[in-house]
């Protein structure tokens, strides 16, 4: 019976064979046959088991005493194991909270730990920080006094640059200065220069009006000739017209004569013997009026030839040039076709093309070309223009020697 009820008890399974705080005996860990040859071999329980131990009567809290374990009942026994099972399960549960609370101030210890390493690493990486924030402060303050030195440095540089540029800026001003004063005295010389041209402009406008009214004068007495040398073409047409007639009358009267007077002696008698007869002296008279033809022929051949030598020659001299009326040869007064119309047209337009060209033109082309110099001065004084005016200087000199000439030979 008890040791059904034995093992029935052991054979359930919230016993706790793992979690035993006890010391293994000979109740507990081994097999009923063992138990019950070892509870024949001894019936009472050893004094040196864990039921008749101090330290389990001490556990049991009054509920297992010697004499019970001795007396061998074994349903109190049981009854009582029972008990101290529910105690021991109890004890075990206290026992794993303790354990549990003791792990958890364990965790707790290790986190405090664990928050401890990281609060002291945090720390050391403070004190690192803090080291490498000093030395960045102190790199910047080094950097800042550098910068402060530099900056020293810049700002007397830059004053001693701006003490330099000051100076030069004043040289500057001062050359441009001079350079201003000098083209001032050349302005006032090209001013002078330009009144002075302008007398001698007026002076060539007034020699040119003078030419032109002489020209005018001129032109008038050309008029006057041609008018002349119309009535002197008129005079002798009308005169080759009576010497034609003349001539035939001198004809006829000497075949009247031949016609008349006998044949001649073969002895000639001397004139101053024999008085000329009237038709011996109206053929000598014959004679002389043929010559006397002939000469006008001549002559008025001459005149003819001279008249149009003249007449080729004028379109080749300008009208300047050109002798008076009183110094022209007498073929003027010949009598012109219409090539001389022409060339007198060609001379009038000419004698204008020129009086245009001296009036208006040259003054222009002088005064240009004396401001071109003068701009020319003026720009001498630039370094980079030297070439080009070195270059050009030959011909300016070439071009104000030419208009210096004219103006000369208009003056005079």
């Amino acid at each position: 019976m008890g040791d059904e009820l034995t093992a029935a008890t052991y054979r359930k399974e919230t016993w706790p064979r793992r979690r035993n705080p006890l010391p293994a005996s000979m109740l507990y860990g081994t097999s009923p046959r063992r138990r019950k040859e070892e509870a024949s071999a001894s019936p009472a329980l050893s004094a040196g088991s864990v039921v008749g131990s101090p330290v389990f009567a001490a556990a049991s809290g009054g509920f297992w005493d010697g004499d019970t374990a001795s007396s061998g009942d074994e349903i109190t026994l049981s009854m009582q194991i029972k008990q101290q099972q529910r105690t021991i399960g109890e004890l075990t549960r206290q026992l794993e909270e303790r354990e549990r609370e003791l792990a958890r101030h364990m965790r707790a210890a290790d986190e405090l730990r664990a928050s401890a390493d990281v609060a002291r690493r945090q720390a050391q990486a403070s004190r690192h920080a803090a080291a490498q924030r000093e030395q960045q402060v102190r790199w910047h303050e080094e950097q800042l006094l550098a910068h402060s030195e530099e900056a020293r440095q810049a700002a007397a540089a830059h004053q001693a640059a701006l003490r330099v540029a000051d100076r030069r800026h004043q040289a500057a001003v001062d050359r441009l200065l001079a350079e201003v004063a000098r083209a001032e005295d050349e302005s006032k010389g090209l001013a002078v220069r330009i009144e002075e041209l302008a007398r001698r402009l007026d002076r060539a406008r007034a020699m040119e009006e003078q030419s032109s009214s002489a020209n005018e004068q001129l032109e008038r007495q050309v008029l006057d000739a041609r008018q002349a040398a119309a009535h002197a073409a008129h005079a002798s047409a009308e005169l080759a017209a009576c010497l034609a007639e003349r001539s035939a009358y001198i004809d006829r009267l000497e075949r009247q004569a031949r016609v008349l007077l006998p044949p001649a002696s073969p002895c000639p008698q001397p004139a101053v013997a024999t008085p000329a007869a009237p038709g011996l002296r109206a053929a000598g008279s014959a004679g002389s009026l043929h010559a006397e033809i002939a000469k006008a022929s001549q002559q008025q051949q001459q005149q003819r030839q001279q008249m149009q030598t003249a007449c080729v020659l004028a379109p080749l001299q300008p009208l300047s040039r050109m002798p008076p009326y009183r110094d022209l040869p007498s073929s003027v007064h010949e009598p012109r076709g219409p090539e001389g119309l022409l060339v007198w047209l060609a001379v009038c337009v000419h004698m204008v093309w020129a009086l245009y060209l001296r009036l208006c033109l040259h003054p222009l082309a002088v005064f240009a070309g004396a401001a071109i110099g003068a701009a020319l001065r003026v720009l001498a004084s630039r370094p980079w223009l030297r070439p080009l005016l070195l270059y050009l200087a030959p011909s300016t000199a070439s071009y104000e020697s030419k208009s210096r000439q004219r103006t000369s030979q208009y003056a005079s």
